[in-house]
């Protein structure tokens, strides 16, 4: 009877053991909930469009697109745009990025005033670490107005 609670004991532990180690890699390996944050601003007649990338995480230049539009529907062109890093992805094999922990500007120079629309889609994916799968994101989008001179 001691001998057949002892296994019972053991295996409640085994399960316990599992559990915890699943629930300890899905904490590892879980996706950042906003690995790429975006944000812009107008002031002395320039818009700037900032994207903070976190850690381990890098923006692939070739799919990430920033435009500014004007009142008169025309395109603004980006007077200054960040430099990209040469990186050898595991997925895609050599390519340029915007890696990591930091944060990447674009600035634009319109010559009207606003409203301007600010669209922007990228891809981006998280690298692989000893603690984290390496994960490609899917295409995403975001868009801001600028209503209003500060």
């Amino acid at each position: 009877m001691n001998n057949h609670k002892l296994k019972i004991s053991a295996m409640g532990l085994g399960i316990l053991f599992f559990f915890s180690t699943a629930a300890a890699a899905n904490a590892d390996t879980a996706v950042s909930p906003q690995p790429f944050v975006w944000a812009c601003t107008y002031a002395d007649g320039l818009v700037t469009v900032r994207v903070d990338i976190q850690e381990n995480h890098y923006l692939y230049r070739e799919q990430t697109l920033v435009q500014v539009i004007g009142a008169n529907g025309k395109q603004v062109q980006a007077v200054k745009e960040p430099a990209p890093a040469a990186y050898n992805d595991p997925f895609s094999g050599p390519l340029q990025v915007y890696p990591g922990k930091g944060c990447c500007s674009w600035q634009f120079k319109p010559q009207d005033q606003p409203p301007f629309a600010v669209k922007i889609r990228y891809q981006g994916c998280r690298k692989k670490s000893p603690h984290a799968w390496g994960i490609c994101y899917p295409p995403a989008a975001r868009e801001f107005q600028i209503t209003a001179i500060p």
